[in-house]
């Protein structure tokens, strides 16, 4: 049964990440990552405020639907392709380029909606302008958790509909006169800079969940890419 993880109530006392960045990178691991190459390996770049930025899909169907488009309007850009890769692994190729290269991550597209139904439903209805991740949190209590074998990790979602599902089960079987689970609101980049950034005792217990379509794409391409 899904439990709730305190939140933490006190102020941070210090400035030491909890998450080692070993650690954080074991973490992306779990997240496949779509980004467009050519037929030498180099990614795709566009100039964003005079930087150059790769962008890692979380989607296959959204990217390929920008190559495609991109594709239209330009000849030269006929030999690209789509591959895939853990986010952990496109973040080591980007920061090891030999040029300068920043990383941008381009959410799911139906999952925006969401995030922005969500927001609405809180009163804001200004777009959502990054990945969102979805948490379960009771009022007073903490954060949904999970069994991963013998240890209770707290889940960070990559789809609504998927947390829905664990906290409508949780929200059935809570004590009577406890309060429900909500859905909260944030995004992967805010995550990974507090995470980098700050200490907190939740960190080390958070893991993210990819969404299901997401983890059955990747299968796919991996499959067609290796001619199997």
């Amino acid at each position: 049964m899904p439990l709730l993880y305190p939140a933490p109530q006190n102020p941070l006392t210090s400035v030491k990440p909890s998450v080692s960045a070993l650690q954080l990178q074991e973490k992306l691991k779990t997240i496949p990552g779509f980004v467009i190459i050519d037929a030498k390996g180099a990614p795709l770049t566009a100039t964003i405020e005079g930087k150059q930025v790769v962008g890692a899909f979380l989607r296959h169907s959204d990217a390929k639907v920008f190559l495609e488009n991109l594709q239209k309007q330009r000849a030269d850009l006929m030999g690209m392709k789509v591959i895939v890769a853990p986010l952990a692994t496109i973040q080591e190729l980007v920061r090891k380029s030999a040029s300068p290269l920043d990383l941008a991550y381009v959410g799911d597209a139906e999952e925006l909606k969401e995030a922005e139904k969500v927001r609405k439903a809180q009163g804001n209805d200004k777009p959502f302008q990054a990945v969102p991740l979805f948490m379960g949190k009771a009022e007073g209590k903490g954060y949904l958790t999970l069994s991963q074998g013998t240890v209770e990790v707290v889940p960070a979602f990559f789809s609504r509909r998927e947390l829905q599902t664990v906290m409508d089960r949780y929200n059935k079987s809570r004590p009577a006169g406890s309060p429900e689970a909500q859905v909260e609101l944030t995004s992967l980049e805010a995550v990974l800079q507090t995470m980098r950034t700050t200490s907190n005792p939740l960190f080390p217990k958070l893991i993210f969940v990819p969404s299901q379509a997401a983890l059955a794409e990747a299968k796919v391409l991996e499959a067609q890419l290796s001619g199997k």
